[in-house]
């Protein structure tokens, strides 16, 4: 076993034993092989002399030739009398570290040194506590990196790109290298009839869209909604395929884990599917946006120093409530919001193992459609992925601003009058916004005004059609205005009922 580990080293790992003996004198230096020399040969300077050689490492033979006394020495030989003074024991243990270094579940990234889990997962770990398990030799064959980078790349992938560690994981699945695969083919008709299914109509961009996720990972795109008030309809399936495609770089979270601190769970994934998604809150959609386009993310895991990497992450919500799992204005573009419906005739109860027997030739399929042009940033153009499941959304979430606003007019309007003694309240739009909606960039002035109009025409409120002298009572009071503005002068009981009467048709 001894024999064959040094014949191992000696004719394989002989670049450890030239770094070992560079690394023995500073004023050993290396030249390029002149014209008429071994081009692979491994040629020494001293005092970085390129006139004189000092010693040179002949890959045919695989031996050290030190020119100056004319002795060869292997590689094992120069390991033993460098580093280890001519003892073979210690050569030996480091040269078995060194080839059985797939074993050592140990990195180092900059300073900081990590263990490797069985699922990727990277764990800091003290370095005395490294060498107490495995010895002070360990660290000689710990790979170590400069800094972590995201390199998402399923086709051609790479465990590090220069000298950064590469955090993307290595994909599990190949495309089927015969012949190509077409429509039509009845080796992937289960993972076809899946698209057609979730994305209806929309199939061709259905398509696309898992055409970049898997042949073009660092595209951004629009984040897919998969909203049903039936349960049973395939989300949960369509997403789990999505996983046995991409395998680790997809992770499946809930709704409080986007809302926490930590982001390592899907800082540096390519597919992020959040489940069982309705929220009221602004403050979570404007993260999902701010998530969906940025390049750029401050990795805060627990336990570790924090880290900058590129991101390339998207975005699937699955929801039970498609009218109103989240606010979307109307300006929003990158939602694309499909209604999923039940599935109708008879089950194939094997479904997810048919699907998981076509990933090859369905990545074959993908490899080789041609791909679209890029019509936006986020790929699609904005006009492609409009759906009325989308508009009904947007509709939702203004009739659930006119009715906040309404509510606020109920309670803390009508209570300040009764409580003053005054029969009228004044104020313009922009009082609402910096009393009510401040932090709601949602809700704009404009928006606002819009609103007020229309209440203003149901007779909920009144207002003046022209510029008027009057005294606010919402927002700054101390001075009295000129210009349009708005009042209410309804009992509270009459305008809740008038709300109610009018609720079918509060907006637009």
């Amino acid at each position: 076993m001894e024999k064959n580990l040094i014949h191992i080293y000696n004719t394989i790992h002989y670049e450890h034993a030239i770094r070992v003996f560079k690394a023995s004198d500073k004023s050993i230096g290396t030249r390029n092989a002149k014209e008429l020399e071994v081009q692979k040969n491994f040629y020494f300077t001293y005092n970085l002399n390129e006139t004189f050689d000092f010693a040179l490492f002949n890959t045919k033979i695989g031996m050290f030739h030190i020119i100056k006394n004319d002795t060869f020495l292997t590689p094992f030989d120069m390991l033993c009398k460098i580093k280890h003074n001519n003892c073979v024991l210690p050569a030996f243990y480091e040269i078995e570290l060194l080839i059985k270094k797939s074993k050592i579940p140990f990195i180092r990234v900059a300073s900081d040194y990590f263990k490797v889990l069985e699922d990727n997962e990277l764990i800091g770990y003290n370095k005395s506590e490294i060498r107490q398990d495995y010895g002070k030799d360990v660290f000689d064959v710990i790979k170590s990196y400069d800094k972590f980078g995201v390199f998402p790349d399923n086709i051609n992938y790479k465990e590090s790109i220069g000298n950064m560690l590469n955090t993307y994981h290595r994909p599990m699945n190949k495309a089927f290298s015969g012949e190509k695969i077409e429509w039509g083919d009845d080796r992937i008709k289960w993972s076809m009839s899946m698209l057609s299914h979730i994305f209806g109509d929309m199939l061709d961009l259905g398509i696309e869209y898992v055409q970049q996720l898997w042949c073009n990972p660092k595209q951004m795109l629009p984040i897919l909604v998969l909203a049903s008030v039936e349960r049973q309809t395939g989300k949960t399936t369509f997403s789990n395929w999505l996983n046995s495609i991409l395998g680790d770089n997809h992770v499946s979270l809930g709704l409080e884990d986007m809302k926490g601190d930590f982001n390592h769970f899907f800082a540096e994934k390519l597919l992020v599917s959040i489940e069982e998604t309705q929220d009221e809150s602004h403050k979570l959609v404007n993260k999902l946006k701010r998530i969906s386009t940025t390049s750029k993310m401050l990795v805060n895991p627990k336990g570790v120093k924090q880290y900058v990497v590129d991101f390339y992450g998207k975005l699937i919500i699955l929801t039970n409530s498609p009218d109103n799992f989240l606010k979307i204005d109307d300006e929003e573009i990158r939602f694309w919001v499909m209604n999923i419906p039940t599935l109708v005739g008879k089950g194939n109860h094997n479904i997810v193992e048919d699907l998981e027997k076509e990933i090859p030739f369905f990545l074959n399929f993908l490899e080789n459609l041609p791909m679209q042009e890029k019509r936006s940033r986020m790929w699609f153009h904005p006009s492609e992925i409009i759906t009325s499941t989308l508009e009904k959304v947007q509709k939702e979430s203004k009739n659930s601003t006119v009715k906040d606003l309404i509510y606020l007019f109920e309670n803390d309007l009508y209570d300040e009058m009764v409580v003053s003694g005054r029969s009228e309240m004044y104020f313009n739009a922009t009082d609402i916004k910096d009393k009510y909606f401040r932090n709601n960039n949602l809700v704009t002035r404009n928006y606002l005004s819009g609103v007020l109009d229309d209440l203003t025409d149901k007779g909920l409120l009144n207002s003046s059609d022209k510029k008027i002298k009057y005294m606010p009572t919402i927002g700054d009071m101390s001075a009295q205005r000129v210009g349009k503005c708005y009042w209410l002068s309804l009992q509270g009981d009459d305008l809740k009922e008038a709300v109610l009467d009018n609720d079918d048709n509060l907006f637009f």
